[in-house]
């Protein structure tokens, strides 16, 4: 009676042990009772019926009308309330279960099933009908500009308590709940999770171009934190959130520091990488909080990754960077840097790797074989870069090489030139590269150069034993002392001579 018209009313279906309550007559379900018990089960069940429906209305339905939410606190109350209503069984002594009639005033066993079971149906429409409405009310929120602006942390808060409230309900009914709240509130959560990663994009992509490719000094909290995700489980464990690299770097009396550490090796590295593993950290604690998506998150991560990786090859190998940041050249050391920079994502990456697959179902892990195409194209860009060093060096070997000729002095000025770029060349890269890395570099240069001297010799007719034989060799022991005297190369110049043995 109390039922507003406009109200989707979900109705049982009866079966012939139980029959059900009709919201429109509230006495219907109770036809059967005797003339004697009827009086006291009529009042009860229309007390039941209005109140529980006219509560529903009132807190519920004009909330949604007026699109004003319910908390979680009163939802809970509600629920509880309508749950405490069912009728309690009658006395032991109000049926001998024979059939025959209870003492008046009492209804039989058989009654009071029929009403329990009218009952509890009635309470699981009353909550499949709040999960309806409160899915309803979120999509009416979710048209509100307001709404599409949450973040992270706001739409999780929203998650919980939704949750909650399924939960609740769940407990009360004992059967699953309504799908439509859980998909009205996963629609939600997507939207959020791609303007997230969409900001990320926008933002790397500006800090990207930005980039001078100078090294940056890297902050005590993002260095912390790695090296707390390098023992720690995952990200949740290790209880940190990433600061921003463009904040102070002082915490606690702790000072940032020249290079990063990551699974015992130093990193050189520029400012925009450091943005990176910051983002990366944030796209594992939002797997955190939002595990259900895990699968849309971590392809959302890669994307980001492969965005990195091919505007850093545009900027830096493709010289991009000398026209968004007015760099005049790309030198040595940028490419240097922007090499180190990838292989400190790919020493970090693991990392994050590890983290998702503590949030992925065994089925669903064969999503981390994506990550292996994403290794690959970094691992193939550093080597495009170290080849593109040792190409800039070639390319000056050759020019000298081009104009020299076997006479005094000695050393000539083509082998002086040639001595002065390899030492310029190992200054700006021995701070930045690995020590193996720098190995592959000068022994690819020397490489290089006993290519082009041979054939340089070749052209002038120079032979072993001839009369140029001691001026060459005067050459090649001036050009080999200086690459032994390089730190970390100490036997680079030791086969040079072994180029007669080639011509």
């Amino acid at each position: 009676a109390h039922a507003r018209t406009h109200t989707r009313t979900r109705t049982p279906t009866p079966t012939p042990t139980q029959p059900s309550l009709q919201r429109e007559t509230s006495t219907a379900s109770v036809s059967f009772f005797d003339p004697t018990g009827t009086s006291a089960t009529d009042s009860m069940s229309s007390d039941l019926v209005t109140e529980s429906t006219n509560d529903l209305d009132d807190d519920m339905l004009d909330a949604l009308d007026e699109a004003k939410p319910i908390s979680s606190e009163t939802g809970r109350a509600l629920l509880q309330e309508l749950d405490a209503k069912q009728p309690e069984p009658p006395p032991a002594a109000a049926s001998d279960g024979k059939g025959e009639r209870a003492p008046e005033g009492y209804i039989s066993r058989a009654e009071y099933a029929q009403v329990a079971g009218s009952s509890y149906e009635l309470l699981v429409a009353a909550c499949d009908l709040a999960h309806v409405r409160c899915a309803k009310l979120l999509g009416v929120r979710t048209r509100d500009v307001s709404f599409t602006k949450l973040r992270i942390g706001e739409i999780v808060q929203l998650s919980r308590q939704v949750e909650e409230f399924i939960a609740v309900t769940e407990k009360i009914t004992g059967r699953q709940s309504h799908r439509n709240l859980r998909a009205s509130l996963m629609t939600q959560c997507k939207k959020v999770v791609e303007r997230f990663h969409e900001e990320h994009r926008s933002q790397l992509s500006m800090l990207l171009d930005g980039e001078r490719w100078q090294q940056a000094e890297v902050p005590f909290e993002l260095q912390s934190l790695i090296s707390q995700l390098e023992t720690a489980e995952n990200l949740k464990q290790a209880g940190v959130r990433p600061p921003s690299p463009s904040q102070p770097s002082r915490a606690h009396g702790k000072v940032s520091k020249s290079h990063l550490m990551v699974r015992g090796e130093q990193f050189a590295v520029a400012g925009a990488p450091l943005f990176l593993l910051k983002m990366v950290s944030e796209y594992c604690q939002c797997v955190n909080d939002m595990p259900v998506l895990v699968s849309d998150i971590l392809n959302r991560l890669l994307d980001l990754l492969r965005l990195f990786n091919k505007r850093t090859g545009s900027l830096v190998l493709g010289a991009e960077a000398r026209r968004s940041t007015g760099l005049k050249t790309i030198t040595a050391k940028h490419l240097a840097l922007a090499s180190r920079c990838l292989d400190a994502v790919l020493s970090y990456l693991p990392l994050a790797r590890v983290h998702f697959q503590t949030f992925l179902p065994l089925r669903q892990r064969v999503l981390l074989t994506e990550f292996d195409p994403v290794f690959q194209d970094y691992r193939t860009h550093r080597s495009e870069i170290l080849n593109k060093l040792v190409s800039m060096m070639e390319d000056t070997i050759a020019r000298q090489l081009l104009k020299w000729e076997a006479k005094a002095p000695i050393p000539s000025a083509s082998f002086q030139g040639i001595s002065k770029q390899t030492c310029k060349l190992h200054e700006a890269l021995a701070p930045i590269l690995s020590p193996d890395q720098l190995e592959l570099v000068f022994n690819n240069v020397q490489l290089s150069f006993r290519t082009h001297f041979l054939d340089r010799i070749k052209r002038l007719a120079i032979t072993p034993g001839g009369p140029q034989h001691g001026l060459v060799s005067a050459e090649l022991n001036f050009l080999a002392e200086h690459l032994n005297s390089l730190e970390g190369l100490p036997d680079l110049g030791e086969t040079l001579m072994d180029v007669w043995h080639h011509s």
